[in-house]
């Protein structure tokens, strides 16, 4: 079925005057105004415009409600960045002292060894001698 024969689509046959509007004859109103189906333009912009305050106001609040949530994440950002920058500092300082410790490892390290081999330089080692009671005296 089309359009036209569905009856959505006015003749063109028809002059305005004769012409519906969503079935609504056009209606010519006491105060001057036309409107269809007895609804005057001013009532229907006051509907419209209590509508949009509606959805403007509903907007508003998840707009607010947005903003708040926003700005919590910026400040649990800001925090978790202040923390970060510590522990790099922190971190910074540990690892300077870490590499100190590990020098001071090394030279200590290398002090025992040589203790020890200085202890041991004069040091005898006697090969094939039999082990007797001392007869010197």
């Amino acid at each position: 079925m089309s359009s036209k024969e569905s009856g959505l689509v006015p003749p063109k046959n028809q002059s305005k005057s004769q012409r519906t509007t969503r079935g609504r004859p056009n209606i010519e109103m006491q105060d001057g105004s036309s409107g269809a189906g007895g609804y005057s333009s001013q009532l229907v912009t006051e509907s419209i415009g209590k509508l949009l305050e509606e959805k403007l106001a509903k907007f508003a609040n998840t707009l607010q409600a947005m903003t708040t949530r926003v700005e919590g994440n910026s400040e649990r950002l800001d925090e978790a960045e202040g923390r970060v920058s510590t522990l790099e500092d922190m971190l910074a300082t540990t690892e300077n002292k870490l590499r100190e410790v590990e020098k001071k490892l090394q030279t200590l390290t290398e002090k025992a060894d040589d203790l020890e081999n200085r202890t041991r330089r004069d040091n005898l080692r006697v090969v094939g001698l039999k082990e007797e009671a001392d007869c010197f005296l």
